[in-house]
């Protein structure tokens, strides 16, 4: 279950489009797993920004525990 909706802002279009052809159940499974090296665990991330790289979705942002920096990659098909 997704905690926040994404602002879709601050998505890239092409981040945009993948990122809607992902299924809401699993859209907040990917939110919510998210390595966190300061807390040394899995947490939500809270999107600063998305964006295609060699046809991988990526994720960056912040810990929603810890504020420190955390990415989450999508690989492409």
């Amino acid at each position: 279950m997704i905690k926040h909706i994404p602002d879709r802002s601050l998505f890239t279009p092409a981040a945009l489009r993948r990122w809607d052809a992902i299924e809401p159940s699993i859209q907040g499974k990917l939110l919510g797993n998210v390595w966190c090296s300061a807390c040394r665990k899995a947490v939500y991330i809270n999107i600063e920004s998305a964006g295609i790289e060699r046809k991988d979705l990526i994720l960056t942002g912040t810990c929603a525990e810890c504020g420190g920096p955390v990415a989450r990659l999508i690989e492409g098909e």
